[in-house]
């Protein structure tokens, strides 16, 4: 997690001698501090807390990137006994990073929840990790990329909830902004260069990173 609080409940982020305790089951900390990975804070491995388990690397460098331009991240909501944690939120900006495979009825019911919320309504985006894939087929009811199938993203269109956005790694972080999935088109590249130009013609629509917080 990026995200501990103090004694006094502030949030803050991981770094060399400081104390934080977990959102969840407030217990003491580690800060994991170091050069190779982003600074995040762990449990002691007697914990059985499982709050902010199964984060990977590409989740935490958009989050940490995100918290750098003035958003929050890993924000608890709780509406009519649910509880989600929003991965990235920005004003009335809710931003869903999406590493592995999920269903349809799963995007929905995220989406719908923070959409839904009584206080204020946020719109949804989501960001899929395309960065180590290759893509194979992408049409109205999927996506494979390496024999990984994402399901789903085609109905946020319909219901208009928010952005659907294909990180594939792009060094200036532009992310391909997904305006249509009704492509009955199959593709295959180990190419960069050839990749992103696939998908520039077909999705033509590049947004940068830090144009999603101004």
């Amino acid at each position: 997690m990026l995200i501990a609080l103090d004694s006094d409940d502030k949030r803050i982020r991981a770094s060399h001698n400081i104390i934080g305790f977990c959102p969840e089951c407030n217990e003491q900390l580690i800060p994991r501090c170091g050069d190779l990975n982003i600074n995040h804070w762990a449990h002691y491995p007697d914990s059985t807390c499982n709050y902010g388990e199964g984060k990977t690397e590409w989740h935490m460098k958009w989050q940490e990137r995100a918290l750098d331009l003035g958003a929050d991240c890993e924000v608890p909501f709780i509406h009519n006994g649910t509880k989600h944690i929003a991965d990235i939120v920005f004003n009335n900006r809710v931003i869903e990073l999406q590493h592995s495979n999920i269903e349809k009825s799963e995007v929905i019911r995220r989406s719908n929840f923070y959409v839904g919320l009584p206080d204020k309504r946020f719109r949804c985006d989501w960001i899929i990790d395309y960065t180590q894939n290759n893509f194979k087929i992408i049409r109205t009811d999927r996506i494979v990329a390496n024999g990984h199938h994402k399901k789903g993203f085609d109905c946020l269109f319909n219901k208009l909830y928010g952005d659907v956005f294909f990180d594939v790694g792009d060094i200036d972080e532009h992310l391909f902004k997904v305006t249509n999935f009704k492509i009955h088109k199959n593709f295959e590249s180990n190419d960069y260069g050839t990749k992103v130009n696939l998908l520039y013609n077909y999705f033509g629509h590049l947004k940068q990173f830090n144009t999603l917080f101004e």
